[in-house]
This record gives structure tokens, C-alpha cells and sequence, in this order.
């Protein structure tokens, strides 16, 4: 006997609110056992440690005195008095000269202060960018809570809101640019992708599709926003240390050698001798598969749109980023998670193989962190998260259709 469209709808009700429940419960146990972990490491330490949050904090210190925040040495004191062990010495500031201005308003601030604005910060970005990218890609409304907890519960959000990394901005600079272009609105997304320039090396390949597409389609907007933008952002942290350019310029000459980055271009310097008798550049290498990814998959890809596309080169670019691509920048893919959690969510297909893959996932992640193995045995994620993408699309179909209002097609 059939069951009635209102039995079914009442069933998957019932089914999404018990996979709701699941995922808060796992999202607590998580964050419990996040903390734990911090405890057991710092154990010689009065108060939770700030980890990268004195890096910008001490930063901005420096740049609101007129100083170089790019000096280690000038760093290092007031990340000691932020709570950093001296006997780590400073984290250095990588981050370009336009992104000092969206941090500035921590230097004005103690320091306790400014890590609790920090975090709300965060916290609030990653509550809103989940439900919005969600929503973009047209979920359903009844679960819109299912999407911020899948996106809170996402082991590379907790790493980011756990070591105060400001990696989240840069998911909330996908769905700013996604919005934005498919409203016409060229020259605002355009400024939107400061915040992916933040870290412009784990998505590198949008650069290139950003520029390929503004030119073909003559969508000039887009890149003298970002230009402007860029351009804006700078010059007014040179304001207030004129030389501010050069002091990064002489800062990035400096060798990376001692970060293990989780990327290919680590393990292949580690087959070719470990990173202290091998060449920088060789972390560059993955980047050539990935620009020659791009230019064999260009023609297909600019058929699509910009929210079919941009989370595939999202993936590719986190595949064979140079360096970088820590747990923590990995918070970019839940942009083609949600959108597959929207997709799946919408055809009402595959929720409870999604749950369960997202708790092994987890699960496998946070056992590794909890064993202590190396950053480099995390380069699994990217790959694997973006095959369980790509699968789950072609089972559910992910048209530009899906989103609430169209968007325009890459070629048009």
C-alpha cells in the first residue's frame, strides 16, 4: 500500500531532525574532545593559548605604531605578552598588506580582549557563511539548522576556530563573489575576492578563471574591482607605515623550508632528499599539473556557471596548492560540501550515506590529531572530499537550476 505524500513528508521530517540531534551531538563531542587535546599539550600554560591570533594581533600592534609587522623581532615580545611561549618564537606575519586593514581593529584592543572579539568574529562569519552558502544553492529551508551544524562540525572549521585562523574570511569571500556575480554586480565581486587574496595561493586557480573569464567576456568590473580593492586595502595600511610594501617584499624572500605544508610538493622533496637538502621551488611543481588541469578543463568549464564551477576549482586549487593548504584552510571546501548537502537536502536522496560520511570523516581526522602524526598524513582530505563531490553530484545532478535565482553561464 503507498504511503501518503504527508506520512512521507512527516518520515523524512522525523529523519532529518534525528540527523540534526546526531550532528549537534557529534559537534559538542568534537569540540570536547578539542579541547581536551589542548589541555593535555598545554598543560604549563594558565590560559587557553592564542595560537595564530597573536600573529595578527601583534601585527596590527605594530602597524597602528607605525612599525614593520613584518619584523620577527618586533614581533616577538608582543606575541610573548599575548600569551605565546617565548620559547617557540614568534609566528611570523605572512599575510599581504591588504589584508592588514581587516585586522587593524584587533590592535586596538588588550590582548585577552581582542581574542574574544576575534573568536566571536569567527564564529559568527563561519554561522553565517554555512547558511548562506547553503541557501545559495537553494536547500531547503526547513534544514537550514542541519547546515550550519554540518558546517560547525566540520573538522577543518574546528582547527580554524580552535587555532584562531583567519581562513574562514576567505569562505565568506566565495559566497560574497557567487552573490555578487550573479547579480551584475562585476565591480563588487570583483572586490569580493580581497578576501580569497588573503590567502591567494590555496586558490589559485580562481585567479586564473577570474581572468580568463572577465577577459573573454569582457567583464572588465571584475577585475578592476578587485584591483581597486587591492589597490584601497594597501594604501591605506601604507598610511601608516609608508614602506610597509617593501618590508613584505623583503619579509617573503626569506626561506619556508620549516613548514611541512600537506601538499604533494612536500612529499616530493621529501622523496628527493627531506626539505633541508632540496630546493624550495620544487613545492611549485604540483602547481604545473594544475595549470595544466585548468587549461584542458577551460573549454568545458566556462559551458558552466560560476557556482558549478567555482567550487571544482576550489578543490584543484587546495589539490596542488605550493604550500599552505593546512587543516584549517581546508574550511574552503565546505563550499562544495554544502552545495552537495543543498543538492542531496532538495531530491531528498542519500541523506543517511552523507551523515555517515561526514562522521567518518570527522572521525578519521580527529584520531589522526589525537595519535600526534605529522601535518603531511593530512593530504588525504582534499582529494577525497572532492571524489565524494563530484560522485554525489552525478548522482543527484547539481544544475545551475539548483540556486534560487539563475546565474549567469561562464561564456555568456
Amino acid at each position: 500500500m503507498p504511503i501518503e505524500p504527508h506520512r512521507r513528508h512527516h518520515k523524512l521530517r522525523c529523519s532529518m531532525s534525528r540527523l540534526l540531534v546526531i550532528l549537534l551531538v557529534s559537534l559538542i563531542l568534537m569540540i570536547a574532545l578539542l579541547i581536551a587535546l589542548l589541555q593535555r599539550t598545554e598543560t604549563t600554560t594558565a590560559k587557553p593559548p592564542p595560537y595564530d591570533f597573536v600573529e595578527y594581533w601583534s601585527a596590527a600592534r605594530l602597524l597602528w605604531q607605525g612599525r614593520n609587522p613584518y619584523d620577527m623581532q618586533s614581533l616577538e615580545p608582543l606575541q610573548v605578552e599575548a600569551g605565546r611561549n617565548a620559547e617557540d618564537g614568534p609566528l611570523p606575519m605572512l599575510n599581504p598588506p591588504y589584508v592588514l586593514p581587516l585586522i587593524m581593529f584587533l590592535g586596538l584592543f588588550p590582548s585577552s580582549v581582542a581574542l574574544l572579539i576575534w573568536l566571536i568574529v569567527l564564529f559568527a562569519v563561519m554561522i553565517f557563511t554555512s547558511d548562506a552558502i547553503y541557501r545559495f544553492y537553494g536547500g531547503p529551508d526547513s534544514f537550514r539548522l542541519v547546515a550550519i551544524a554540518v558546517g560547525l562540525s566540520f573538522v577543518p572549521t574546528l582547527s580554524a576556530l580552535t587555532i584562531r585562523q583567519i581562513s574562514p574570511l576567505l569562505l565568506l569571500g566565495t559566497w560574497m563573489f557567487l552573490v555578487l556575480i550573479r547579480g551584475r554586480r562585476d565591480g563588487w565581486a570583483g572586490a569580493a575576492t580581497v578576501l580569497l587574496a588573503i590567502k591567494p595561493h590555496v586558490c589559485y586557480l580562481v585567479w586564473f578563471a577570474i581572468l580568463l573569464w572577465s577577459v573573454q567576456t569582457r567583464r572588465w568590473r571584475v577585475i578592476a574591482g578587485g584591483v581597486f580593492a587591492g589597490l584601497t586595502l594597501t594604501a591605506l595600511a601604507s598610511a601608516f607605515r609608508p614602506t610597509l610594501v617593501v618590508d613584505y617584499v623583503e619579509r617573503m624572500r626569506l626561506p619556508l623550508n620549516a613548514y611541512e605544508s600537506p601538499v604533494w610538493g612536500t612529499l616530493l622533496r621529501h622523496a628527493l632528499g627531506g626539505l633541508d637538502s632540496t630546493p624550495f621551488v620544487l613545492q611549485y611543481v604540483p602547481v604545473l599539473f594544475g595549470i595544466a588541469w585548468m587549461a584542458f578543463a577551460w573549454p568545458h568549464l566556462r559551458e558552466k556557471d560560476w557556482p558549478q564551477t567555482l567550487p571544482v576549482l576550489i578543490i584543484m586549487s587546495l589539490l596542488t596548492a605550493p604550500y599552505g593548504a593546512w587543516l584549517f584552510d581546508l574550511v574552503l571546501l565546505l563550499l562544495p560540501l554544502l552545495h552537495l548537502l543543498a543538492r542531496l537536502l532538495t531530491e531528498r536522496k542519500y541523506i543517511p550515506v552523507f551523515a555517515v560520511l561526514h562522521g567518518t570523516i570527522a572521525a578519521t581526522l580527529l584520531t589522526t590529531i589525537m595519535i600526534g602524526t605529522r601535518y603531511i598524513a593530512l593530504i588525504w582530505v582534499t582529494p577525497v572530499i572532492g571524489m565524494l563531490y563530484l560522485l554525489g553530484l552525478s548522482l543527484v545532478g547539481g544544475d545551475a537550476s539548483e540556486t534560487r535565482k539563475p546565474t549567469p553561464a561562464i561564456h555568456t
